[in-house]
């Protein structure tokens, strides 16, 4: 899918194209943004199932032939798979192993249930296309968009596999990814529909089937890190981060306390003081892109993708307060 890319894409999409007939269909339409493009590639496919990966990211050698010889068996609805997050540099969160091998870890006795170890990144999965289709389930025309629709696809109960295999690469250090924008009105733009998928996932909670609050609950506390990362990327004056704050603090939950190791603890408390002192939100917004973007976002993004924990759970309204 070629998104209205402005620079040489569609030719080398086109070299491609020429070169492996056969595997390669090449889709062109005016830049709509990336739900748009995903939800017209869908469309366009006729493969059992449909996969994403992100223009920064990347997959170890023969990762989806293996997915498919080894997983696809009776065509399970989704096949969840492991990634490692990776920098440019080569440094990475956890070391992977780079072979494409892997098991089933899913409990067979219950293949119809999200369960807590799984993540709603689209990008770590396989959907069976039938299964889209058939409900119709589709990207909202919104940023971090994969929750949402994660949200929707295991609200049917797809019969769902999760295996060992790591084979996917997350890319945090590209200078054009959407994660590292710095214009101010998009920025602005994206905090608008953070808080707009906080208040549906909400909504979930009060009003979804109760094996589904885990996900719930890990997918706001994402949009609440994406948040507060984007609040310190726009450098507000104290009024408009005044205006923000409350903004976020008029929503159902307003901040997370996720437990884990001293690390995950001090980098939640940083995060929380940035929200609430001006004076520590400026300071941590000038030194962005050396203290928060390299060093605490790579534990925070590990710290929230870890299993939820169940204790210390406290409700007002039915809304959990994370």
């Amino acid at each position: 899918m070629n998104d209205g890319s402005p620079d040489n894409c569609a030719t080398i999409l086109a070299e491609y194209e020429k070169k492996y007939p056969d595997i390669f269909k090449i889709i062109t339409q005016e830049n709509q943004g990336l739900s748009a493009a995903r939800n017209a590639a869908m469309l366009m496919a006729r493969g059992e199932y449909v996969a994403f990966v992100d223009s920064d990211d990347y997959l170890i050698d023969g990762a989806y032939a293996y997915i498919a010889s080894h997983f696809s068996d009776n065509f399970p609805d989704v096949i969840h798979f492991c990634s490692t997050t990776v920098w440019s540099d080569g440094k990475t969160i956890v070391d992977p192993d780079a072979r494409p091998d892997g098991v089933i870890i899913s409990d067979p006795a219950n293949p119809y249930a999200y369960t807590p170890n799984m993540l709603p990144y689209v990008w770590m999965k396989w959907y069976k296309r039938d299964f889209l289709m058939t409900h119709q389930i589709f990207f909202p025309l919104v940023i971090c968009e994969d929750i949402l629709f994660d949200v929707e696809v295991f609200r049917h109960r797809p019969h769902t596999i999760e295996v060992s295999s790591n084979i996917y690469r997350y890319e945090q250090s590209n200078a054009s990814s959407i994660m590292r924008l710095t214009d101010k009105k998009k920025l602005v733009s994206h905090l608008t529909d953070l808080l707009e998928n906080i208040y549906i996932l909400c909504d979930f909670l009060q009003n979804g089937s109760p094996e589904m609050v885990p996900f719930a609950r890990r997918g706001i506390d994402l949009y609440l890190s994406a948040y507060y990362k984007k609040m310190l990327k726009t450098r507000f004056s104290r009024r408009e981060w005044k205006t923000w704050k409350q903004r976020l603090y008029e929503q159902p939950v307003h901040t997370m306390t996720y437990e884990g190791n001293a690390i995950a603890r001090l980098i939640i408390l940083i995060k929380n003081l940035s929200g609430n002192s001006f004076v520590f939100y400026w300071i941590m917004s000038h030194f962005r892109e050396d203290v928060y973007a390299t060093s605490i976002f790579p534990h925070l993004f590990r710290t929230l993708s870890r299993r939820p924990k169940e204790e210390g759970k406290k409700k007002r309204n039915n809304i959990w307060l994370i």
